[in-house]
């Protein structure tokens, strides 16, 4: 009788750590806040419903050879004629995440603010990059110009309103200076074959972007206030600049620039 308690005591026990060993093989994805297919712990969500500024998702890894990021953008250094400009490099990483650049963009409420402080405005309730490249060099010889092909985002169809289409006008985010996380805005207009062309005069971060509202593409435009010229970074130490930096941002002056009205600064710093 003895024997027979310890077999059942010793069968119990067996199948109760039984029991206990299988909660460790419990199911995968059952977090409702999983993202399908959703890249590896520590990388950037590839998701065009966030902003990502260090994702290779967004960013062509190369130039002039056909080389598209996942959107199908691509990215040509020219001269703006159409010629190569092989001196008209890029990196190939994207925004490195511990940059001012990233900094002072990796959250939409900073772009929204950026667009803001250009003097501009949109609608959009979703912005994403199209493409994001870093300039790293410039040629003294020749014009520099980044052409980008817009790829799928592109149609000649008019009536479809999720695409862009030529004659469009696309704004471009442009970093100020290598690493200087201070922003300003440029547009051009695409063409008939889904490209469009931006001056590039200084090293940095250029960020093309996508605005859409319920499924439509939207403008980026002037603010309620008519704004026609918007603000731009000026340096406070330079004698022969008569303007007067703002108190809580110094260094940046809300006064109207002398530029074309389609190019602004953002006076952020950085420290959204």
């Amino acid at each position: 009788m003895i024997n027979l308690k310890k077999i059942v005591a010793v069968t119990l026990a067996t199948t109760m750590c039984m029991g206990l060993s299988m909660t460790a093989f419990a199911a995968p994805g059952t977090d409702d806040n999983a993202v399908p297919n959703a890249t590896p712990s520590g990388s950037a969500q590839a998701s065009l419903n966030n902003w990502n500024t260090d994702s290779p998702f967004y960013t062509p890894a190369t130039t002039n050879d056909g080389s598209t990021n996942q959107l199908g953008v691509s990215v040509d250094a020219t001269n703006g004629d159409g010629e190569t400009n092989n001196e008209l490099t890029i990196s190939g990483t994207g925004i490195r995440p511990d940059s001012e650049a990233y900094d002072s963009t990796n959250t939409i409420e900073e772009v929204l603010d950026i667009i803001k402080e250009n003097g501009l405005k949109t609608n959009a309730n979703s912005i994403s990059p199209e493409a994001i490249v870093v300039v790293t060099g410039l040629s003294e010889d020749m014009d520099n110009v980044l052409t980008f092909a817009l790829g799928a985002d592109f149609s000649t169809d008019v009536y479809d309103e999720s695409k862009y289409h030529p004659g469009d006008e696309i704004w471009a985010m442009f970093e100020t200076g290598e690493n200087t996380g201070v922003w300003e805005m440029r547009s051009g207009v695409i063409n008939g074959d889904g490209k469009v062309d931006f001056t590039v005069d200084h090293k940095g971060a250029v960020i093309l972007l996508k605005t859409m509202r319920n499924g439509k593409v939207v403008a980026i435009e002037k603010d309620s206030n008519g704004n026609e010229q918007p603000p731009v970074v000026i340096d406070p130490t330079n004698p022969d600049d008569n303007k007067t930096p703002s108190t809580d941002k110094p260094g940046t002056s809300n006064k109207p620039a002398a530029g074309a009205a389609t190019t602004g600064t953002s006076p952020k710093t950085g420290e959204f």
